[in-house]
């Protein structure tokens, strides 16, 4: 029965996590301390759920509970994640609009980060509540519940295994975010429903609790529980550091699709699932040495992604899974077997396990974001978290044997110092010259020379110099049929879009995401500190929708690229309905707006040109210059058409700007200008519609597995 339960439980709290983090990006920011604080919430709600619960099902009075009792009660927790997970949304949308007049960053962000705590809090210590009840339920029936944990674990793990699997995959692509947390409601309600029902038909007939003493409450905690202990927390910290890590070193290969980031959350809880069922058939009674190896063997394991990332080694396309499998695997085998060894079945030792093993778990996605990545990178990352895997090794080996705890210190520290010879895929080449920099949010790298040079970010090439950004600025200037003074360009690139529009003598906003990114600005133009300098230039560190939230000003112009892909969540916000209703309210009387398309699915344009014109009651689109992309231009008033001469009526500086990469400035910045009004295009001809428009409850590019796999190869394929 509780393997059901505990089945349809973990599936749904997988549901939940992806859902709700997927929410709260869009509410408050596509930013690492918006990721990072509801991966720690969640975790840090089951961990105090079950600890607290624990410690309360343990107490005398807790004791005397019936097993129809605590089945109820065990309902009663189900039912309340179920209500609670729902009202997430609900309560996201509470605090944003309480926020949205904090325009100070570091308040926001405290602020962002309470709202998402009340807001998970209740769902969370209930879902952690549910593993000690159950085994409480379980020790007042009578049965024999001494590696109790591990089972329940197991078909907890298969169920979030199914629920990271389909929600991502299938849910939502077909019913959007808020319907498929419908259906974590309705399945949590009936898992609710079952075990209030059984609890009622149930004898309220419980044992003695002096008579029905549990293993682990007759002995005291032994040194070999303790050393369990810190090993569930040395393991759940590195196991939710790694993630972090695997995700920027992987990104190069896998992409940043949503089915990329799903991929690696597949890998590792298929193979851990493994791992708790070969320790369920096999690892119960092994020897302690045995599980002291298997633990010293996870530094090699956590090793193997730095090894097979290396360049020199294309293994792909099983790299990812060659990389992950192993370590996943090992981890799996050990933690339920920790926790039985220090809990014994007893609830309270149960949920303390939990918690302790939770609190690593919290503290390691953390670390990495804020401390490892920013100053370490991922090589000497991976390097440092595997010595403390074999310092934790060490450490729960020493009192059993000195000999083997230093033999397994060295098996482990070998393969460690050995990584340090190998270079990471998350600088996924050798181009000369090359400066890397590294914050919370990405490793941003900047490279090659002269009009050659090129900018990734997290192993992403994401632009070159290229006049198509310098249209960007100036085809929106020359649309606006006023005197623009303000202007706002979203993403900063390279900078050339900011660099264009300073060229006009515009007071000059630009919001980048990732800090490193504004600081490479100097590498790519030799004028960059002057223009930083000026009073009317001015670099925001931010999300884009974020800033537009927390901002009462208005802009005349507001140029806007998107990172690419287009598949990707940082894009989507940018390409929603909501996102161009939050755009409206900060164009100025005559503002216009240019939205770059760089390419992709045309099916995703189709949805994008539908969102658009949905906002813009005026709109022209160009296509890119070699027939790359396509400019769209927004307004609320009647574009100015352009003429083959605006380009002459350029300021000389905005002129100078625009023919900079231009050879012979009159000839060629003629036919360059005319090819771009020659290629307009009516805006209707990109729409279809039967496409959907893109909204934030249904990312039309970001969920695209089920239509792509439904059309022939090479349809959907960009061809406009």
């Amino acid at each position: 029965m509780f393997s059901i339960f505990f089945f349809v439980s973990g599936f749904c709290s997988l549901l939940y996590q992806i859902v709700w983090l997927r929410l709260a990006m869009g509410y408050f920011g596509v930013i690492a301390p918006v990721l990072s604080v509801v991966l720690s919430v969640f975790m840090l709600g089951l961990g105090l759920g079950s600890w607290a619960s624990g410690r309360w099902l343990d107490s005398p009075r807790a004791r005397r509970f019936s097993p129809k009792s605590l089945l109820a009660l065990y309902g009663i927790l189900e039912g309340t994640a179920a209500i609670g997970g729902s009202l997430v949304p609900v309560l996201f949308k509470f605090f944003d609009g309480q926020l949205s007049g904090v325009s100070a960053s570091p308040l926001y962000l405290a602020g962002s980060a309470v709202a998402i705590g009340l807001s998970l809090v209740i769902p969370c210590l209930a879902l952690g509540a549910t593993t000690p009840t159950a085994l409480a339920y379980a020790r007042a029936s009578g049965q024999d519940i001494t590696h109790g944990f591990s089972w329940l674990y197991l078909a907890n793990l298969i169920g979030a295994l199914c629920g990271a699997t389909l929600t991502p995959y299938v849910l939502i692509e077909i019913l959007g975010f808020h319907k498929t947390l419908a259906c974590g409601l309705l399945l949590q309600s009936a898992v609710s429903i079952g075990a209030l029902m059984i609890s009622f038909k149930a004898s309220s007939d419980s044992l003695n609790a002096t008579e029905d003493m549990s293993a682990a409450s007759k002995f005291p905690v032994s040194s070999s529980a303790r050393a369990a202990l810190l090993a569930l927390f040395i393991t759940g910290f590195v196991s939710m550091a790694c993630e972090v890590l695997w995700t920027r070193i992987f990104t190069a290969v896998i992409g940043t699709t949503i089915y990329a980031f799903a991929g690696i959350l597949t890998v590792y809880l298929v193979m851990y699932a493994v791992g708790v069922g070969l320790y369920r058939f096999f690892g119960k009674k092994t020897l302690f040495v045995v599980n002291a190896c298997v633990f010293a063997g996870l530094p090699l394991a956590l090793m193997l992604p730095l090894f097979l990332s290396d360049p020199h080694f294309n293994v792909s396309p099983y790299r990812l899974f060659a990389s992950l499998a192993p370590f996943c695997l090992l981890l799996g085998w050990l933690t339920p077997g920790w926790v039985d060894r220090y809990c014994l079945g007893d609830p309270r030792r149960a949920g303390f396990a939990y918690g302790v093993n939770v609190l690593g778990c919290v503290l390691g996605p953390l670390a990495a974001g804020y401390w490892l990545l920013p100053l370490w990178g991922t090589k000497a990352a991976l390097m440092g978290l595997a010595g403390l895997l074999s310092i934790g090794s060490f450490w729960a080996v020493r009192r059993h044997s000195t000999f083997w705890a230093a033999g397994l210190f060295l098996f482990g520290i070998i393969p460690t110092l050995a990584g340090g010879a190998f270079q990471s895929l998350e600088i996924p080449f050798t181009h000369k010259p090359v400066v890397v920099r590294r914050d919370y949010a990405a490793t941003v790298i900047s490279a090659g020379s002269g009009m050659d040079k090129f900018l990734c970010v997290n192993g992403v090439n994401l632009t070159v110099l290229t006049p198509l950004t310098k249209i960007m600025a100036h085809l929106p200037v020359i649309a606006h049929t006023g005197k623009p003074q303000t202007a706002l360009t979203i993403c900063f690139g390279m900078g050339t879009t900011f660099r264009s529009l300073l060229s006009w003598g515009l007071d000059t906003t630009a919001v980048e995401l990732v800090p490193s990114v504004p600081q490479a600005f100097g590498y790519y133009f030799s004028d960059a500190a002057d223009l930083v300098a000026r009073p009317n230039a001015h670099i925001v560190i931010d999300d884009g929708r974020r800033f537009l939230k927390r901002t009462q000003q208005k802009y005349d112009i507001i140029a806007l690229d998107p990172p690419p892909p287009v598949e990707c969540a940082a894009s989507g916000f940018l390409y929603s309905d909501e996102f161009y209703v939050e755009i409206k309210k900060h164009l100025a009387p005559q503002g216009v707006m240019q939205q770059w398309w760089p390419g992709g699915e045309v099916k995703i344009l189709q949805s994008v040109a539908r969102s658009f014109l949905h906002a813009f009651p005026y709109v022209r689109v160009y296509k890119g210059l070699g027939g790359r992309g396509f400019h769209f231009l927004g307004s609320e008033t009647p574009l100015r058409p352009l003429q083959k001469s605006d380009w002459r009526q350029m300021p000389p500086k905005a002129y100078d700007d625009f023919t900079e990469w231009i050879d012979d400035r009159k000839t060629n910045t003629s036919l360059c200008w005319e090819a771009i009004i020659r290629n307009e295009l009516a805006p209707q001809m990109l729409v279809d519609p039967h496409i959907p428009r893109l909204t934030d409850d249904r990312p039309f590019n970001e969920y695209f597995l089920l239509r792509r796999h439904k059309q022939r190869h090479g349809e959907y394929a960009y061809t406009l």
